[in-house]
């Protein structure tokens, strides 16, 4: 061991001292428009999260305080002639005299005077350097004053919490690497070195057509709906269920549960035989070599939930356990999902198939905004319901997932069936008979049809002891229109939207009842029942009156259907209008349909039409369902804004249903089946 003098270490006066870290190019947008430069060191790293250490009244601090976006730049050591040339510059027009001192001066344009090249960001205003290896985009995320307990020095340092969205890393760079042999860096004279070790985990993503708020992992039932967190949080913390997403990488990050917790994970080895499970815990360390972005070896995994019986339920013959439906066809589970992995080709070749048929589908209907939220929306819908019994009696059952754990809620089946109407409408019909099973035994207590059939999943107990939610015209017309639009194909009321509020006389839901009414008239006819039918037309003729002269208000510039009868300032979405056409029923004049693209195109915000006067909201199965039935303009500007809030919300939870529709921010619902509203347009004959 060599032998020190016990005199070596010296006092140095102030107790501190810089030591020197690798350099950051940080570029910010000032507010003209140009961009601003400045070198910094000091950032600490961790994830995609960066901590930077910057002065409160600097030029880029009051850029990125104001605009919450700039991208780090990372110089290699090549490049220390061109942080030299703005080394000693600032944006600040007038130079603090601190500055001023160190010999600093104004400089407006720092790419000009450095030889740097900017070129366009992705996804933030602030331009990029062209020359750096590793451009990471970032978003503000927190800012905390340093030195607080220090009267003198409180608030003249900020740290800035950044969260990097994209990164960009030149393609002749290793995964990971080193520098070595960089002499230590001081401020005076400014040097550069990449950082000492750059994981490159994060390697850039892209989607296509939009990324979504989340991705579908395993989006398979109510109790398997596994998603990947994708939109990024912003810098005032929007998001409550899910944190931050990292902008849709696959690797680096959990994939969750829809409700975005984990409670517990465990490692399975690739060799791993069916019905074990690994409990060890393991310490894992990331090691990366070159061979990290080698193309590699492709593995089948399959992730699934094997229920013997699936569903409580309330029948006809009493209270039974349903099976799942895959109990008819194999003995055990292990069976099953032997058979699952090997038919994993002919799964694939029909999901694929599936896949464009809804492309092109809905490309040709209303264009690639529309192609963008149906692809979205399709598996969200059929991931709210299981499958159960016999093939000889087959009951689908749907739960609300997010809203509540409602089981077989009719005022969530109805603005997903249109995908089952699309898709396959013996699927609707599946849906419905639970309901229609336990409520004509008797079971429950009210003349009207149900609200669901029980709160708690999966217990379709009904509610004969319990009182539901009175929504009488609701559900009865719902149930209607939805029974007959099975049949057509297979050869103070509260409203869906309950959670607004009781309001009498709306106009949204008498026109529900009105088109319940005539769709009853048309099940009289195919069951023979031709003078019923004739009756039941009559009467929804004469209501049908009633409603247009209450619930039109025409002296408004330009006319449309109010909230509540005689209301003439206010308005909603009067989604009901499209049973009108998905049952060709015709018996809503064209020219109210007219009327109502006319006033939509006027009440447009960035993301949508307000649900109704009453709030800023929007629903977006509602929206689809309007869509459809307005003019091709009007039509288009729904579907995009639809297709923008997917692209650009913040929010990274599944497809929300509900949201503002001035900030694209979700209020409350993710996940849910309704999702499957999308397909209204593709459901019309």
């Amino acid at each position: 061991m060599q032998n020190y003098p016990l005199n070596m270490h010296s006092i140095i006066t102030p107790a501190i001292m810089y030591w020197g870290t690798p350099v950051v190019l940080i570029t910010t947008e000032n507010e003209d428009g140009s961009s601003n430069i400045a070198p910094m060191s000091s950032a600490w790293w961790l994830g995609h999260r960066c901590v930077l250490g910057l002065a409160a009244s600097s030029q880029t601090t009051q850029n990125l305080l104001r605009t919450k976006h700039c991208v780090l730049n990372l110089p290699s050591d090549d490049m220390a002639s061109f942080i030299n040339a703005i080394a000693r510059t600032t944006g600040t027009p007038e130079v603090p005299p601190g500055k001023q001192a160190l010999g600093y001066e104004y400089c407006k344009d720092k790419f000009k005077r450095s030889g740097l090249s900017p070129q366009r960001s992705d996804l933030v205003r602030p331009s990029r350097i062209l020359e750096c290896p590793v451009q990471m985009e970032s978003e503000l995320i927190n800012s905390t004053e340093l030195m607080q307990d220090s009267l003198d020095r409180k608030g003249l340092v900020l740290a800035l919490e950044v969260d990097v969205l994209r990164t960009h890393v030149r393609d002749d760079l290793p995964p990971s690497f080193v520098f070595p042999n960089q002499a230590p860096m001081m401020l005076s004279h400014i040097l550069s070195a990449l950082g000492t070790v750059f994981m490159g985990a994060m390697a850039d993503s892209t989607f296509t057509p939009a990324r979504p708020p989340a991705i579908p992992l395993a989006v398979k039932s109510p109790y398997l709906s596994v998603w990947q967190n994708a939109a990024p949080q912003t810098a005032d913390g929007d998001q409550e269920v899910g944190g931050a997403g990292n902008g849709g990488y696959i690797a680096g990050e959990w994939s969750t549960f829809w409700p975005s917790k984990t409670s517990g994970a465990y490692l399975i080895p690739r060799t791993q035989t069916i019905g074990q499970l690994v409990t060890t815990t393991l310490s894992l360390v990331l090691r990366t070599t070159s061979a990290l972005l080698d193309p590699r070896e492709n593995a089948l995994f399959s992730i699934g939930l094997a229920q013997d019986e699936a569903i409580q339920f309330d029948s006809a013959s009493g209270n039974v356990s349903v099976p799942s439906l895959w109990t008819s066809y194999f003995a055990d589970a292990p069976t099953a999902t032997e058979f699952f992995m090997n038919d994993y080709a002919t799964a694939l070749s029909m999901g694929e198939f599936i896949d464009q048929q809804i492309q092109t589908g809905s490309v040709s209907a209303s264009g690639q905004d529309y192609a963008t939220y149906t692809n979205l929306a399709y598996r969200q819908a059929f991931a709210g319901l299981q499958i159960c019994n016999t093939p000889d009696a087959p009951y689908v059952f749907l739960k609300e997932i997010s809203s509540d754990d409602d089981i077989q809620t009719v005022d969530v089946i109805f603005p997903m069936h249109p995908v089952l109407l699309y898709m396959n409408a013996t699927w609707l019909k599946w849906t419905l008979d639970p309901l229609f099973i336990n409520q004509e035994s008797g079971q429950y207590p009210h003349s009207w049809s149900m609200h669901d059939l029980g709160s708690t999943y999966p217990n379709a107990t009904g509610h004969q002891y319990i009182l539901d939610e009175y929504m009488s015209v609701e559900k009865c017309g719902s149930m209607l229109i939805m029974t007959l639009g099975y049949a057509q194909r297979a050869n103070d009321s509260i409203s869906t939207d309950d959670f607004a509020g009781s309001l009498a006389n709306q106009t949204n839901l008498a026109i529900k009842g009105i088109i319940g009414i005539q769709a009853m008239s048309k099940i009289a006819n195919l069951t023979g029942n031709y003078a019923t039918g004739a009756n039941y037309s009559s009467i929804a003729a004469t209501y049908l009156s009633v409603w247009q002269e209450h619930g039109i208000t025409s002296s408004a510039n330009p006319p449309h259907s109010t909230l509540a009868y005689n209301n003439e300032t206010s308005y909603n979405l009067l989604y009901n209008l499209w049973a009108d056409k998905a049952l060709a029923l015709n018996l809503v004049p064209d020219s109210i349909y007219d009327i109502q693209s006319t006033f939509y195109s006027t009440v447009f915000n960035e993301y949508g039409v307000y649900l109704g006067t009453r709030h800023t909201y929007t629903k977006v199965a509602w929206e689809a369902l309007v869509a459809a039935i307005a003019s091709s303009d009007v039509q288009s500007k729904f579907f995009s804004a639809i297709a923008t809030c997917i692209g650009a919300t913040v929010n990274a939870v599944p497809l929300t249903d509900d949201y503002d529709a001035v900030t694209g921010n979700w209020q409350d619902f993710a996940a849910r089946p309704v999702a499957g509203g999308a397909f209204a347009l593709l459901a019309l004959p």
